[in-house]
């Protein structure tokens, strides 16, 4: 499942590079002062949200300890790796 995080949060922060370039280059004398502080507002909590779900599959990979089982995951008895649960992960991804 890290490997899934991992996937998800790289296209997150590709997501949010492409459009604060699209905003510099492309939005810069088209939109209000006030509604290009809005939009650049929305690509940096992008950006945050990418990083959060990049330090997940960190934490995924490589703790895997009694209390980050329990919070991040469950365990799967064949290979004792943690193993986020199927129904918080699509929450974390929509941002809630």
């Amino acid at each position: 499942m890290d490997r899934f995080f991992f996937a998800a949060g790289s296209l997150s922060a590709f997501v949010a590079v492409a459009l604060g370039a699209f905003a510099a280059h492309g939005l810069r004398g088209k939109l209000a002062p006030d509604m290009f502080a809005v939009f650049e507002t929305g690509v940096r909590y992008q950006m945050y949200h990418a990083l959060g779900l990049l330090a997940v599959a960190a934490a995924a990979a490589r703790w895997t300890g009694p209390y980050v089982t329990a919070a991040l995951a469950r365990r799967d008895h064949a290979d004792r790796r943690p193993r986020v649960s199927a129904r918080l992960a699509p929450a974390f991804l929509g941002g809630v």
